[in-house]
């Protein structure tokens, strides 16, 4: 059977003339080109169908362009939305109020200062009970919310149109507000992200304010959470930083920084203790870091001992040479030191200024060396001996005091003798002359 019987189904064309039946049909099979029209779900043409898919993308379209128009004219819309007078509002809200309250008195549209006058002498009228009504027993929120107004607006009644002022003037203004309400959480985010000096800003910014505008509770608000995250994490934080392995352009902006802060902006001396005291702990836990042990042989030994020296010499040498760059800041040039003769191994030295609080940092952090070097005072070789001398010279190249303070020290501790530091020293000043 073959398609064309399939599409006869049975029908008779001995009757008819095979050939122009065979004909029609392949001419109404074949009459288009693609039957991808066949399963298809689009509208015929002219029908409802098509006319509603039209109307609906017409109307796609015009939303499309009204939300355009409106997302680059939302600048526009939001000054007028915001700049409208608000009396217009206070009066539609009044309106509304007259129609809850549902008054007994209709009376004809009056103008808007009659409504306000007709509002406060309502608030201010003592509510009179039914007497033949029973009370009822409880008053829903909305009621008790009316009292409250009520017994506001008679406290407030005489400063009432300042209020209303005082409103649109907040709304008008309400871009700096919001900027000014959000410091602290700026102040405090700058503080995390390390941007001490944004911060600094912020503070210096509100403290302005709160002296120009000394009665605004908001901006005094403001003002006291801004200096408590100054004062608490900030001045915390780097604090701390000061006892870490930091280099000297870092560890100068943290003392600027200090002293911007409270109480070392008022008195930068004791930001120097505090500093000495920081670096002290640290030069301690790095000369502590080269641990010498019992499985330790003899070049091991005075390798690590050598290693303890060398940190000492550095550190303890960045922090004196800190303070001494920053002596104005530190305010100690207004302040003169006292001059100070420290003797050389008993021999007379001329005075030199020294300040104590640095004196007494470089002989804790000598005492805190010597002592780590006791227990091995037997196996210290002469090269130890020479690299200790080497130190203190260098110490010496901020003050004369600081290198006999230590000598003595070693002198003291019993760890070489008189004569071997006195060779040691020569030697020191021998290779100086000819590599110098």
């Amino acid at each position: 059977m073959d398609a064309l019987d399939v599409l006869l189904d049975g029908f008779d064309t001995s009757k008819h003339d095979p050939k122009e039946v065979e004909d029609f049909l392949i001419t109404k099979l074949q009459c288009k080109d693609s039957y991808d029209a066949y399963f298809s779900s689009q509208p015929l043409p002219g029908s409802v169908v098509e006319d509603i898919a039209e109307i609906e993308a017409q109307i796609s379209k015009l939303e499309r362009e009204l939300r355009s128009t409106l997302v680059e004219s939302k600048e526009a819309i939001s000054n007028v939305l915001c700049n409208e007078p608000v009396e217009p509002q206070l009066a539609s809200m009044l309106a509304q109020i007259d129609q809850l309250w549902e008054l007994e008195n209709q009376e004809p549209a009056r103008s808007t200062q009659d409504q306000y006058q007709d509002l406060f002498t309502s608030l201010e009228e003592p509510v009179e009970e039914p007497v033949d009504e029973p009370q009822e027993a409880e008053i829903d929120e909305f009621h008790a919310a009316l009292e409250k107004l009520k017994s506001h607006a008679s406290a407030d009644n005489s400063s009432l149109n300042n209020n209303h002022n005082n409103l649109a003037l907040v709304l008008t203004n309400w871009r700096s507000i919001n900027e000014l309400l959000e410091l602290p959480t700026l102040t405090a985010t700058c503080i995390k992200t390390g941007h001490y000096q944004e911060a600094l800003l912020c503070h210096s910014h509100i403290r302005s304010l709160a002296e120009k505008f000394p009665t605004a509770n908001i901006i005094r608000h403001i003002a006291d959470s801004i200096s408590h995250e100054i004062t608490t994490t900030m001045l915390h934080g780097l604090v701390k930083m000061l006892q870490q392995n930091i280099s000297a352009n870092p560890m100068k902006k943290i003392l600027m920084y200090l002293l911007s802060i409270p109480p070392f902006s008022n008195n930068p001396q004791v930001l120097i203790q505090v500093f000495m005291s920081m670096r002290h702990k640290f030069v301690c836990a790095e000369m502590d870091s080269f641990q010498i042990t019992e499985m330790s042989n003899d070049t091991m030994r005075e390798l690590l001992i050598k290693r303890k020296i060398e940190a000492f010499r550095e550190h303890v040498y960045n922090a004196l040479a800190i303070i001494k760059s920053q002596s104005e800041q530190f305010d100690l040039k207004t302040h003169e030191s006292p001059k100070i003769s420290i003797p050389l191994l008993q021999e007379p030295k001329k005075p030199a200024a020294t300040n104590p609080l640095t004196l007494l940092f470089v002989e804790t952090c000598c005492d805190a060396l010597l002592s780590s070097l006791k227990p091995y005072k037997t196996s210290l070789s002469v090269s130890v001996c020479l690299q200790l001398v080497y130190c203190s010279f260098r110490l010496a190249d901020c003050n004369p005091n600081y290198h006999h303070l230590f000598v003595n020290k070693i002198s003291e501790a019993e760890l070489f003798s008189t004569a071997e530091l006195t060779t040691a020293m020569d030697k020191r000043r021998e290779l100086a002359n000819k590599y110098y």
